[in-house]
């Protein structure tokens, strides 16, 4: 069977299981670790930038966003906050922070189920409509 090799996981398993939440912004990084069990929903830990005082801007957004999760992660570890063996990772950045977050997470993930959501992070542009490009500039740039 071509591919990688895979372990089918039972409905079941995920009955109770905990939820981590990364969304990192133009200007912020929010975590959040919740605690599914059946229908009832349990908020154990959550943070932000601001939280840890570590500045962001949008260009030290890339090296600054590693700090906070980090910082996320070893409050959970210091808390000693037990996690199901399944868990559920939603993920919401951009294109380039998406592998630095997820190569951050997997040593903090091992002997665990878990499933990966990537939601699609489209540019901000400020809520305003599309630049135009004008007629003379959209020629080809070969011969410029």
């Amino acid at each position: 069977m071509p591919g990688r090799p895979f372990i089918p996981i039972e409905m079941d398993d995920f009955y109770t299981h905990s939820c981590f939440t990364f969304k990192v912004g133009p200007n912020n990084v929010f975590c959040t670790l919740e605690h599914f069990e059946g229908f009832k929903i349990k908020l154990l830990n959550s943070a932000s930038s601001g939280k840890y005082k570590i500045p962001l801007s949008k260009k030290t957004l890339k090296h600054k966003a590693k700090f906070v999760i980090l910082s996320f992660l070893k409050e959970i570890q210091s808390k000693n906050i037990l996690l199901t063996d399944s868990l559920c990772i939603k993920l919401t950045a951009p294109v380039r922070l998406k592998k630095v977050v997820l190569k951050l997470l997997i040593p903090y993930l091992k002997n665990k189920n878990f499933v990966v959501e990537v939601l699609p992070k489209k540019v901000f542009n400020g809520c305003r409509s599309r630049k135009k490009i004008r007629k003379k500039r959209k020629g080809l740039r070969l011969f410029k």
